[in-house]
């Protein structure tokens, strides 16, 4: 709404406006642009436009008001499909001499943003630390400076709104406002977008602030005045860094196999995205998010195999379903299996190759 008014002209397509099809200003010159000189083509009793010759018409150069040799906004490629589209007019000049070409400037869906935003749910203190200091009812000095909330959603938007499955990292998290706004955002327009958020833990802040934030706003808080707020849904975890030991051994051995799978439920729940943990017995777990579930089958006795996947079919409703298995032989365990709609995984083989392939 706020832009429409400078789009004052409209056609069957949309509204739009008429810009100078001359470049100006920075990199502007034919020397600075060569393939963006060349001339156009304009009959005047017919009105057509073409980046060839035509018998009839006049050539056009994108020459300014002083003789300097400019150059036009596009290349004949992009010129030679607007003219299809209907997009080029050409007017005579302002003194009654020579030609001016103009594009069609249509109406965006969105607009760029301004460089200063004014609005005051973007002042910091009242939608940062007075915000932070609500999610953890009346706690105060947990972070300094924490950023608005609105501000980091509204930059989220603009930059993924339209990519309903987008992840977001933050190499510098903080107080976890990045974390907050993709759960925020998700909340808004009921989309599944993953948040990745890393710290050097500094003063514990990863623990005492980042991760319990996101689980509070997950899960739904109370504020000091008594107001409850409700939770805006996922699932969380987090993980601690280390260097390892760039030493491959040769080989794995089947007792090394059967504990790197046995280990190895928190790297497939991340490769899920499924983190909230849902059952577990000497045989399997399972792990869930709110649209997927996980299974991890880590036994060498297939005697609970089926009873996992009866498991999970009774628990997973609408959601989709992996199922990771020990095996030794590819796809052993799928002899006689049927009537369960899952994606199913051989391990520990690819887990191997990731150990591999850093030298583990």
């Amino acid at each position: 709404e706020e832009q429409a008014g400078a789009f004052d002209l409209e056609d069957e397509t949309s509204r739009y406006r008429l810009l100078p099809f001359r470049r100006s200003g920075g990199l502007s010159t034919r020397e600075e642009r060569p393939n963006s000189f060349y001339p156009i083509y304009f009959h005047q009793k017919t009105g057509r436009i073409a980046i060839k010759p035509l018998a009839g018409a006049v050539a056009i150069l994108p020459i300014d008001g002083d003789g300097r040799e400019r150059v036009w906004r596009q290349t004949k490629p992009s010129l030679a499909a607007a003219i299809e589209r209907g997009d080029m007019i050409v007017k005579p000049g302002r003194s009654g001499s020579g030609f001016t070409v103009l594009m069609k400037d249509r109406i965006k869906v969105g607009r760029k943003p301004k460089t200063i935003w004014v609005d005051p749910q973007y002042d910091a203190s009242t939608h940062g630390t007075v915000l932070l200091q609500q999610i953890f009812n009346g706690k105060r000095k947990l972070f300094d400076y924490p950023k608005s909330l609105p501000a980091v959603v509204d930059t989220i938007e603009i930059l993924i709104g339209s990519n309903p499955n987008a992840t977001v990292l933050d190499f510098f998290a903080g107080s976890g406002t990045t974390g907050h706004a993709v759960l925020q955002l998700n909340k808004k327009d009921g989309a599944d977008r993953r948040f990745i958020l890393c710290t050097n833990n500094e003063n514990n802040i990863c623990e005492v602030v980042t991760f319990e934030r996101i689980k509070r706003v997950m899960k739904g808080y109370t504020t000091p005045k008594g107001e409850k707020i409700e939770g805006l849904g996922g699932n969380l975890t987090y993980l601690k860094t280390a260097f390892v030991k760039k030493e491959l051994k040769v080989g794995l051995s089947d007792e090394a196999k059967l504990d790197l799978t046995r280990r190895a439920n928190l790297i497939l729940s991340l490769r899920e995205n499924t983190f909230t943990p849902a059952a577990a017995t000497e045989h399997y777990e399972i792990t869930q998010s709110p649209y997927r579930m996980t299974g991890v089958y880590f036994s060498e006795d297939k005697s609970e195999l089926i009873a996992l996947l009866d498991r999970l079919k009774a628990m997973a409703g609408e959601k989709t379903v992996t199922v990771y298995v020990f095996a030794w032989e590819k796809g052993a365990y799928k002899k006689g299996v049927t009537g369960y709609d899952f994606t199913f995984e051989d391990i520990p083989e690819p887990l191997v190759e990731v150990y591999q392939a850093i030298g583990l």
